[in-house]
């Protein structure tokens, strides 16, 4: 006659649920390191990802001091004041530029208003190393610096 078995021999016969658990837990983290190996391999370089940030928050671009931007405009013929300047890249990755001009009274109503705006759009467009070929400029009379409000 054989002797009763007892719950515990019974047990011992199959894997402990701890034991599971640590097999399952490798298994699991395997196949997450797996799939973060296999997302991370088809993201765009660290430089793209910069540069799309830039992009996206409107920042100057990198090689494009506007203090510089500023002095050259400054050097254009009956130009006395610029402000609001402003430079960015559009997501087409194209450089942008605005800009107030405050040109001399007299610009505006002789007519050289057109000839100092093609001088603007050639400095900007061949003075740095990043060429502006989209810039806009807003002309304005001297005598309008009474009506503008410090931002």
């Amino acid at each position: 006659m054989r002797p009763e078995s007892s719950d515990a021999d019974t047990l011992t016969a199959v894997p402990s649920p701890v034991a599971l658990d640590g097999w399952a837990s490798r298994i699991s983290t395997g196949a997450r390191a797996s799939v973060a190996a296999d997302t991370t391999s088809r993201l765009p370089p660290p430089d793209s990802l910069r540069s799309a940030g830039r992009v996206l928050m409107d920042f100057t671009p990198e090689t494009l001091d506007l203090a510089e931007v500023r002095r050259h405009v400054l050097d254009v013929d009956h130009v006395e004041d610029v402000h609001d300047l402003h430079a960015w890249t559009i997501a087409s990755g194209l450089p942008v530029l605005t800009a107030h001009v405050v040109v001399r009274d007299e610009c505006l109503r002789d007519g050289h208003a057109a000839a100092i705006l093609d001088m603007l759009q050639t400095c900007v467009a061949e003075h740095f190393p990043v060429p502006i070929k989209h810039a806009t400029f807003q002309l304005e009379p001297a005598a309008h610096r009474e009506l503008e409000s410090p931002c």
